[in-house]
Formats: structure tokens, C-alpha cells, sequence
């Protein structure tokens, strides 16, 4: 599990940590060539709308509606649950990556393995690339999409969510409103 330590700590350290693995995984990031979307950019407003930059500290959320009997439940989460229970069905870290996700793309460690930002950072990095660009994602707002609800090419958009990432994009790529750079 999480380590046990002073909780107000471990949030001033993830929130100085944070930055530096935006900036690192945000490089490692394959961008389409047709897509002009800066990586460093897109992974801060993820992290930002996810876990307010790490302010939340990053804490494992359960998602019930991923659990066995549930309505988004996946056949392979029956066997994660019965090993590691709701730690199986929750999202982690700065960008809330779940645990069925990270695992379906090819990660093999404990669920709590990703309350670490820098290994989530790989898993989210994995997932923008074949979840989003590889299905057509060029904007966004369409990787938000993806992000959010598993793929930009159905019907449910998550419209205030993309509106939100998209939004923190902008803020990092132009600065907050109404300061002049």
C-alpha cells in the first residue's frame, strides 16, 4: 500500500515532484506528426483536472461502477478483484490512471504500484499513445475524450470534462487569463 508518512508532506512532495515528471513524460510522449498538441502541455492538464496538480494527493479513488457486477465491469477485473479487492477497481495517482487500464496495457505490479507518479506516468503515457492517437485522436479535446471515457469515437462525451482539460491546455500554453506574458 501507500506508504505510511505525514500526509500534508507526501502532498507538498508530489506537488514539487509533479512538474518534472510532467516534463519528463510529456518529452517521452509520440505526438502524430499531424497533431499539434505539445505532450508537456497535455499531461498538465490532465494531471490538473484529474487531481488539481497533485493537491488531492494523488489518493486512489474507487470506481464502483468498475467493480464485479457493475455496469462498466470487464471480464478480467474479476480475477484483479479477487487479489487485490477495490485496490483493483480504483484510479491512482496525479492523473487518476485506473488499475484494469494500466494492467491492460501491460503492467504487472500491485494496483498501489501507480499511486507513484512516475510509474503512472509511463501507463498514462501508454495510454494516450494507444488508446487516443493510434484510434485518430488529434485534439485535445478528443484525447480528453479518450482519457476519460476509454475512446473519442463513441457516443458519450464527457463535454465538461473535455471543456475543463481543454481549458488547463490552454492556461499552459498561453498562461492563466488576463495575465500577459
Amino acid at each position: 500500500m501507500a506508504p505510511a508518512a505525514d500526509p500534508v508532506r507526501l502532498v507538498e512532495l508530489r506537488q514539487q515532484e509533479l512538474p518534472k515528471l510532467v516534463e519528463l513524460w510529456g518529452k517521452r510522449l509520440e505526438v502524430p506528426a499531424d497533431s499539434r498538441i505539445d505532450g508537456r502541455k497535455l499531461l498538465h492538464a490532465l494531471a490538473r483536472q484529474e487531481s488539481t496538480s497533485g493537491r488531492d494527493g494523488g489518493h486512489a479513488r474507487v470506481e464502483k461502477a468498475y467493480q464485479p457486477g457493475g455496469g462498466l465491469h470487464r471480464r478480467h477485473v474479476v480475477e484483479l478483484f479477487a487479489a487485490y479487492g477495490d485496490a483493483a477497481v480504483a484510479s491512482w495517482s496525479s492523473w487518476q490512471i485506473m488499475y484494469p487500464t494500466a494492467w491492460e496495457l501491460g503492467m504487472r505490479g500491485q494496483p498501489w504500484d501507480l499511486w507513484d507518479d512516475g510509474e503512472a506516468g509511463k501507463w498514462v503515457v501508454r495510454f494516450i499513445e494507444r488508446r487516443a492517437f493510434r484510434k485518430g485522436a488529434r485534439t485535445v479535446r478528443e484525447v480528453a475524450d479518450a482519457y476519460n471515457s476509454g475512446t473519442h469515437r463513441d457516443a458519450f462525451q464527457p463535454k465538461r470534462y473535455m471543456d475543463r482539460v481543454e481549458r488547463f491546455y490552454m492556461e499552459a500554453l498561453l498562461g492563466p487569463p488576463g495575465v500577459q506574458a
